[in-house]
């Protein structure tokens, strides 16, 4: 379990990450009141404002007059501004999503984020650990999750997506933290100015 948190610890000083790796390390050495203390020391304030933040910026761009003037040509958009033609859901595998992960080092691809996600069942693991500290509930609602989840969980991205006839190829795939594959949903990056980063390139250590 600690190993996929760790995967994820390849740039930033973020200390968030840090500290969920060091109480996983405490919680296998037995040590739970050192994990508990670790944890106890996210704020989560913090990581609410930073939601709120994200989402005023987005509903900021979605209300400007130019936000459909990018839109790629050749594609006819319904009266929500969606892609008239879409690919049908397609589902992405445990094993896909963990190969993507690793490919991206847990990193959230798009270059204004950077963010070092979580495995989302190291989190669901504290949580069983942790209720108090790291609440949890099978239907994501935000203000009864701990934000941790929001803001550092990882998921999978389809970066075109499916109602603009983006699939689940690899190629289409990428790492995004919950936020930001929540804040473009279903929207081309491009609306939102986003732009998505190379892979980084590491050498390994072992």
């Amino acid at each position: 379990m600690c190993r996929l948190l760790k995967t994820s610890m390849s740039n930033d000083q973020d200390v968030i990450p840090d500290l969920l790796c060091r109480a996983v390390d405490c919680v296998l050495r037995g040590e739970r009141g050192a994990a508990r203390s670790l944890i106890a020391a996210i704020d989560q304030l913090a990581l609410v404002a930073s939601r709120k933040s994200a989402l005023r910026r987005r509903r900021a761009t979605l209300a400007s007059a130019a936000f459909l003037a990018h839109r790629p040509r050749g594609i006819r958009a319904d009266s929500n501004g969606w892609a008239a033609h879409g690919q049908p859901r397609t589902h992405v595998p445990r094993s896909a999503m963990l190969a993507i992960f690793e490919r991206d080092h847990f990193i959230c691809r798009y270059q204004h984020c950077r963010r070092r996600t979580i495995y989302v069942p190291v989190l669901r693991a504290l949580s069983a650990l942790f209720p108090e500290l790291i609440p949890y509930q099978k239907n994501w609602r935000p203000f009864e999750d701990h934000m941790l989840y929001w803001t550092y969980g990882a998921s999978v991205e389809h970066f075109v997506s499916f109602p603009h006839g983006g699939t689940s190829d690899p190629e289409n795939l990428i790492t995004a933290c919950y936020q930001c594959n929540e804040i473009k949903n279903m929207l081309w990056a491009d609306d939102l100015g986003w732009v998505v980063s190379d892979v980084c390139v590491t050498i390994g250590t072992d």
